[in-house]
């Protein structure tokens, strides 16, 4: 029997920040972020932020997350996690989701975290964000 490709599950998410997330001072800010990507590396293996505003109008960052679906139940209890970490945040009213986007795609399994820039760098630049596609 050959062996199955390992899947994985990609969920981008564009968020906006609002005018009361604005109005905070920088200090609580920096709290607000080291908060929310605490839980949002819980809830997935791999976390990138990017910043798209001005390039995108109705929304300041893109959340991607990324892991690996080895069992029947990750996709359930990444969706669990990443909305316990983000509803706060948008009921507050701090940050409004934009848009999300899902693929699950075989794939080869993302690389090991490394401690040089570089080879990040190389995989960041390999891949293209296009919606709805894989990477």
């Amino acid at each position: 029997m050959p062996e199955e490709t390992p899947k994985t599950l990609n969920h981008f998410a564009l968020f906006a920040f609002t005018d009361a997330y604005w109005s905070l001072p920088s200090s609580e800010r920096v709290l607000f972020h080291e908060h929310w990507l605490s839980g949002l590396r819980a809830a997935a293996q791999k976390v990138e932020v990017y910043q798209v505003f001005p390039t995108e109008d109705n929304a300041d960052i893109l959340v991607w997350s990324a892991l690996p679906l080895l069992e029947k139940c990750d996709t359930a209890t990444f969706f669990d996690r990443f909305a316990r970490t983000t509803n706060p945040l948008t009921s507050k009213p701090f940050a409004a989701n934009r848009s999300i986007r899902i693929a699950i795609l075989r794939a080869p399994p993302l690389p090991p975290p490394s401690d040089s820039p570089m080879p990040l760098c190389k995989l960041r630049c390999a891949r293209t964000l296009m919606p709805s596609a894989s990477t």
